[in-house]
């Protein structure tokens, strides 16, 4: 499948052009991992943005700062999209993300991506819109959670 056909399925590139499409398809590289193997780590520097194209991921954190134990706090499968954070804030990335699966991903390098945006506002704006919902819907899930931990 085309790199283009495989990003119009996901939905941080909803609403984009045929011709913003093609141009995203030009900065994205597919990767391949291997069950269990570590995609990215906790405290790590890189801005990349992942897009989960076949398998599944595992997000995982150090439940305390400490321990080197880590806990799944989520999994992620096809279409879905991760590294987000870093991208956005220039921060050390927030959890480790493994291979559930022998898995594919997409990644879209954030300089390239910095440089797509300043060159087409549309697309830019789109996918700053997009990005701000996922993280909005992230920590409204991560409340829940919280929420549910609280005993009164």
């Amino acid at each position: 499948m085309e790199v283009k056909d495989v990003l119009k399925s996901v939905p941080l590139i909803q609403g984009l052009s045929e011709e913003e499409l093609g141009k995203l398809a030009t900065i994205a590289q597919r990767r391949s991992f291997s069950k269990d193997e570590v995609i990215l780590a906790e405290d790590s520097r890189g801005g990349d943005i992942y897009i989960v194209e076949q398998g599944r991921v595992r997000v995982k954190i150090r439940i305390k700062a400490d321990s080197p134990k880590k806990e799944v706090i989520q999994t992620l499968k096809e279409g879905e999209v991760f590294g987000e954070l870093s991208f956005l804030d220039d921060s050390p990335r927030s959890a480790t993300v493994e291979a559930a699966d022998d898995v594919r991903v997409l990644v879209i390098e954030k300089e390239a991506l910095k440089r797509l945006m300043e060159g087409d506002h549309h697309l830019g704006f789109m996918i700053m819109g997009t990005l701000a919902r996922t993280v909005a819907k992230r920590l409204r899930d991560t409340n829940m959670l919280f929420r549910s931990t609280i005993t009164w």
